[in-house]
């Protein structure tokens, strides 16, 4: 019986500048967390938002996500030059 190998956890790292718009920055956060939702898998997600020069950081433990590379040139286009996607790999 071929068993297929569980592929190395990842982290999807999503990193936000957020702009002058509360309303525009909340709208762009729910339509990255609705195409999060459609890739459900086992990677881990971590959210950078970069805001009057700190940066705060989210983990969203709760989310779980299959970070391939359809979600990441998704989200790359959903956040434009507002921001930025990497993928690391979680190595135990």
């Amino acid at each position: 019986l071929a068993h297929t190998k569980l592929a190395a956890p990842q982290r999807l790292n999503l990193r936000i500048v957020e702009t002058d718009s509360v309303a525009d920055d909340q709208l762009l956060l729910d339509d990255v967390k609705r195409l999060l939702l459609e890739y459900v898998g086992h990677d881990e997600v971590s959210l950078e938002i970069a805001a009057h020069g700190q940066v705060f950081r989210l983990e969203w433990a709760m989310v779980k996500v299959d970070a391939n590379e359809d979600l990441t040139v998704r989200l790359q286009d959903l956040l434009g030059d507002s921001g930025e996607v990497t993928v690391e790999n979680l190595v135990n």
